[in-house]
């Protein structure tokens, strides 16, 4: 404490110095705490050693056959080709014959109509002479039904186009058939309704058009 009579006369008495702090010294931070070891590793068993394998003895070695201990085998004797023109006036001849059935009313020969076209198939895998044979732009002999004609060769493009996009022979037989019996309602329409060369008037092109429908009428009378 400073006096009143100390600061007249001058004196002054200071304060004596504080004594200084003690430094703290810093505590030190605490180790780590240590890793436990890692498990060492378990070595796996030794393999048992599989024994040798025994040495076989060598095979003794096939006898070789000779050229003359081997047999030729068969040669595949085709059968020749039909000839196309007989066979192409059969279908018309078997075609006109389905006209006279319309007329009489008997059972149809379905089995035969179906030999008939498998033998058109054959014919054609031969060769294309039927195919040119049906296809001949020329009309047909005298005597011969034009409409048997028309629908034999209907029936001859139907197979050929059935084996050019790669039908089987049953399908290709099925054609066959199915082109024979294409147009057989127009048998049932009046003759002179077919042999007319000028137009035809409504009534007669109303009658041609119903052709389709009584083909499909006859087909099913004769449906096995």
């Amino acid at each position: 404490m400073v006096r009143m009579s100390d600061l007249v006369r001058g004196v002054a008495r200071e304060k004596p110095a504080e004594p200084a702090a003690k430094a703290v010294p810093a505590e030190a931070p605490p180790p780590p705490p240590s890793r436990p070891a890692p498990p060492r590793a378990v070595e796996p068993p030794p393999r048992p050693v599989a024994p040798p394998r025994p040495v076989e003895p060598p095979r003794a070695a096939a006898p070789v056959a000779s050229v003359d201990d081997l047999e030729p085998e068969p040669a595949s004797i085709e059968p020749p080709a039909e000839s196309a023109e007989p066979l192409f006036a059969e279908l018309q001849l078997f075609l006109a014959r389905v006209r006279e059935l319309m007329r009489t009313g008997d059972a149809f020969p379905w089995s035969e109509l179906e030999q008939l076209s498998d033998r058109c198939v054959a014919s054609l895998a031969a060769g294309g002479d039927l195919f040119w044979v049906a296809n001949n732009a020329a009309a047909p002999a005298g005597g011969v039904d034009y409409l048997a004609f028309h629908q034999a060769r209907v029936a001859v493009l139907s197979i050929a186009t059935g084996a050019c996009v790669g039908y089987e022979r049953p399908r290709q037989v099925q054609l066959g058939m199915t082109g024979c019996l294409i147009d057989v309602g127009l048998w049932q329409l009046p003759e002179g309704l077919m042999r007319r060369l000028d137009a035809l008037s409504a009534d007669e092109q109303t009658l041609y058009r119903s052709h389709p429908q009584l083909s499909v009428e006859w087909i099913r009378r004769w449906a096995p």
